[in-house]
């Protein structure tokens, strides 16, 4: 039987090199037996024991944990955006509240505004062309829709705790410009991104290709080494389809728990 023995004291050495020592001892040890066919073992005394399973977890990680960066879609992930609950909330009459959503956030006006090819004002006087009944609630909803965005303050702190860890930080989002003006100075968390990569300002929104391009091209990005987050599968889709790694946002608890099998927190 061979014994190989180290005195060396664990605490003499940084984590990263005991990391290390131990790696060298399996692989010592894997050798010996592949060239042994008589059936001796190697036999190792040793103050690292403790820590082959932390190597071997460590080495699962190294191969699994490629994401360098973090990219959050806006709307229904970090800021609240539920138009037909504000807008069957607004109205007394749900008929109207449904018309409302019909007639503004199925409409092509609503794309061109996240692109950044209609006005608020512009799309506003097409909504009063088209529906002439609905007038007045167009107008009174006008006066207040900006206000059903709110902060999810649960996904916001997950933000924090990425920026926090070191990970550079973008945002993805189909915005409307007025929006993003109007949100901007009471949003202090947009400080923590790195870039916002906003439909208006490039004329293309999620989930075409383009805007997924601009992004990784515009800042250097490998896509194998992004994360993306949304809450609407065909961007997320879109993402995969661009070769980037993407989780379909469910709840700020989801998302937490699959960060974590991920082994980004």
């Amino acid at each position: 039987m061979v014994r190989i023995s180290s005195s060396i004291s664990s605490s003499m050495l940084s984590r990263r090199n005991r990391v290390f020592v131990i790696g060298f001892i399996l692989r010592i040890r894997f050798l010996h037996s592949y060239s042994n066919p008589t059936g001796y073992e190697i036999t190792i005394v040793s103050h690292f024991k403790s820590e082959r399973k932390e190597y071997q977890s460590l080495k699962a990680t190294e191969k699994t944990n490629s994401i360098r960066h973090i990219i959050f879609d806006l709307g229904g992930v970090l800021i609240t955006f539920d138009p037909r609950k504000f807008l069957l909330d607004l109205f007394p009459d749900p008929q109207t509240g449904e018309a409302m959503y019909a007639l503004i956030f199925q409409s092509r006006e609503w794309t061109d505004l996240d692109r950044g090819r209609l006005s608020i004002q512009e799309a506003k006087e097409i909504f009063i062309e088209r529906a002439p009944s609905l007038e007045t609630s167009i107008h009174q909803f006008d006066r207040c829709w900006m206000h059903m965005f709110h902060p999810i303050p649960e996904t916001v702190a997950i933000l924090q705790e990425l920026h926090d860890h070191g990970y550079p930080l973008y945002a993805l989002s189909n915005f409307i410009r007025e929006s993003f003006e109007f949100l901007r100075p009471s949003f202090s968390f947009f400080d923590l991104f790195t870039a916002m990569v906003l439909s208006y300002r490039i004329g293309h929104v999620k989930p075409e290709p383009q805007i997924y391009e601009h992004l990784l091209l515009a800042h250097k990005l490998e896509p194998e080494e992004c994360l993306f987050i949304d809450d609407m599968e065909q961007n997320v889709e879109g993402a995969r389809s661009a070769g980037i790694h993407s989780i379909l946002f469910v709840s700020p608890q989801q998302l937490q728990s699959e960060l974590r099998n991920h082994s980004i927190l």
